[in-house]
């Protein structure tokens, strides 16, 4: 019988179809058709990956170099927001969090590969622990490059340095769906354009051009507010104690 640290009950090898598709206990993964372990205590739904059953206590990581990470198998008590420093998700299971800070981060972003191979980009992908594009005019986030989609200041980007192509850590992984996508959505808006008169085109650029203003400035307010949100509850959260 197999113990892990963070589960009081025994383990014991999972069968094919009972992992089928649930998620694992500690990395919050898909099983799949991975080898699994599951809890013996019949009524405890309690199951892992193979690999994470084999998990250190400690860990040293190179986010944060000098400083050694505990497993935690839940939240910190007293704990009202405890989100991912790596992807800034809610960690809703195990996680690794630092022994001297506040650094925490998912088992899965823990175990994040130093390079990829992103379908959505010809070169190979480089893990940053830190913010790769430039602040520009004040702005705490910049936009993915695969999905175009907003990512916060200061969260873990796969960076191509040759090309200044970021993706978030999802797109690194997915990103090759999405860009197909993209690609035939503007392969379709291209054709529509030019069956368009020249007047009714320029008139459409600027109104493209317009929504794509309108929609930074309200992404710039969202990011303030959700600031502001997140520091109100920090404020509290130490005056109560």
């Amino acid at each position: 019988m197999k113990k892990f640290h963070g589960h009081k009950h025994g383990l014991k090898l999972a069968a094919a179809e009972d992992s089928g598709e649930k998620t694992c206990s500690v990395c919050e993964q898909e099983l799949s058709d991975a080898a699994a372990f599951s809890c013996t205590k019949r009524d405890c739904d309690f199951i892992l990956h193979q690999s994470c059953s084999e998990l250190p206590k400690k860990l040293k990581h190179k986010s944060d170099p000098n400083h050694s990470f505990s497993l935690l198998s839940e939240p910190p008590e007293h704990s009202l927001y405890y989100s991912c420093d790596a992807c800034g998700d809610l960690i809703q299971a195990f996680g690794f969090q630092c022994d001297e800070c506040d650094h925490r981060m998912h088992v899965k972003c823990a175990l994040l590969p130093e390079s990829v191979e992103c379908k959505a980009h010809e070169h190979a992908l480089e893990l940053h622990y830190t913010t790769t594009k430039p602040n520009v005019d004040g702005c705490t986030f910049f936009y993915c490059d695969a999905c175009d989609e907003a990512v916060t200041e200061g969260y873990w980007t796969y960076y191509c340095k040759e090309c200044d192509f970021v993706t978030d850590l999802d797109c690194a992984f997915s990103a090759e769906a999405v860009k197909e996508k993209e690609k035939e959505k503007e392969e379709d808006k291209e054709e529509d354009e030019e069956e368009l008169p020249i007047e009714l085109q320029l008139a459409k650029a600027r109104i493209d051009m317009e929504n794509q203003r309108v929609r930074l400035e309200f992404q710039m307010q969202m990011a303030r507010q959700n600031a502001q949100f997140m520091n109100s509850i920090a404020n509290s959260w130490r005056s109560a104690f």
